[in-house]
């Protein structure tokens, strides 16, 4: 059996550590060894105890949550770090202190087991890497956030919020309840890094499976997807209809 990932909580409002502690309580795995009310008991904690995993609060008195992340970045056994916080600008600041991932605030439990799960893969690679050791198994982490270049400079599109990816000559496009962005990865590395979530429909687009509403066949025997937020269906190849029709029956007798 595999001993549980020890985590650390730092924010400076009693509640929500509280909170934070009652969601770690309900998921297997993970032992919260200390919460800590500000930044400077943080970085003495973690020096310390070298715990697996860190939920850390940005916006604090003194010494922020992501000055914490960049001070303990060079401890020998520095933690993966999760950022808990009622504030979406800072999310890009975050990401660049090395957070890999970042929750918004009331934390909901399902979403904290999938930043957590995430976060631990990472600190495994982390640890095998410092010992020289390959893991046997190197799992994909499961990123939330994609972080993309616009007009308006970086900005970090929600993964949930994507509806498809679509490689158009050679460009991929991610298109989004915000619009669309446009992406330096290729469909291939896409459908690798996002296979638990999105299923290819054609050569040149993946789908992400939550999103999808409907399935429509055209009288020329043509087959469209129809996507939340999305106003433009996308076509379905004869390649993959049956794979996208197994899927569909498998969330209908799901639901």
């Amino acid at each position: 059996m595999n001993p549980d990932r020890s985590v650390i909580i730092l924010d400076d409002e009693e509640p929500a550590r509280q909170r934070l502690q009652r969601l770690i309580e309900q998921l297997d795995g993970y032992t919260l060894v200390a919460s800590c009310a500000d930044g400077l008991e943080a970085i003495g904690k973690i020096e310390a105890l070298k715990p697996d995993l860190a939920l850390l609060d940005i916006s604090l008195p003194g010494i922020s949550g992501i000055d914490v992340a960049r001070h303990i970045s060079g401890f020998n056994k520095a933690p993966a770090i999760v950022f808990c916080t009622a504030h979406d600008e800072y999310a890009i600041e975050a990401f660049d202190a090395g957070a890999v991932g970042y929750l918004m605030k009331p934390v909901r439990l399902e979403k904290l087991g999938r930043a957590l799960a995430s976060a631990s893969r990472i600190s495994k690679l982390q640890l095998s890497q410092l010992s020289g050791i390959q893991p046997a198994v190197s799992a994909p982490v499961e990123r939330e956030m994609l972080r993309v270049k616009s007009q308006r400079g970086i900005q970090l599109i929600p993964v949930d919020e994507i509806s498809c990816f679509v490689a158009e000559g050679k460009y991929v496009t991610a298109r989004h309840l915000q619009g669309e962005s446009i992406l330096e990865e290729s469909l291939n590395q896409l459908e690798e890094q996002f296979s638990h979530a999105f299923v290819r429909c054609h050569r040149s687009t993946l789908v992400r499976i939550a999103a999808i509403q409907g399935l429509d066949r055209c009288a020329d025997g043509a087959s469209f997807l129809r996507l939340q937020g999305q106003e433009e269906r996308v076509p379905v190849s004869r390649r993959h209809i049956q794979h996208i029709r197994s899927i569909l029956l498998q969330d209908a007798d799901r639901s």
